[in-house]
């Protein structure tokens, strides 16, 4: 089933596992700057491909993307937009917060996500 196959994808590592608590307990800034490269890719766009849907809802789904949508974006304030937030965060860690700038270094299982967004957004 569905819930079978999302289940473990769905549910926060036993504390001590996983890469947030390694990140929290063990890493050090040079393995959150890799971190963040990575992510990069997506959060730099990050409500992007989800827009991308809003046209082929209606109702209550549209409504509801919408206001998710609307938070993503900032609420109507530039700098609260998510990808702004992680572009400050990228400049914190001395990284280059350009989209796309580090595609190049992308990981696969990275580039597959990013693209699959897209592809499920169009």
């Amino acid at each position: 089933s569905l819930d079978d196959v999302l289940g473990g994808v769905l549910v926060e590592p036993v504390r001590g596992t996983g890469l947030s608590w390694f990140l929290q307990e063990r890493g050090e800034l040079r393995h959150l700057r890799a971190y963040a490269v990575q992510r990069s890719l997506y959060h730099l766009k990050e409500a992007d491909p989800h827009t991308w849907v809003l046209p082929r809802l209606s109702g209550r789904a549209k409504a509801g993307m919408a206001a998710v949508q609307y938070d993503e974006y900032g609420a109507g304030r530039a700098e609260r937009l998510h990808a702004r937030l992680f572009a400050d965060l990228m400049a914190d860690l001395g990284l280059d917060a350009t989209y796309g700038r580090y595609l190049d270094e992308g990981c696969a299982p990275m580039l597959v996500l990013v693209n699959l967004m897209s592809v499920f957004g169009l």
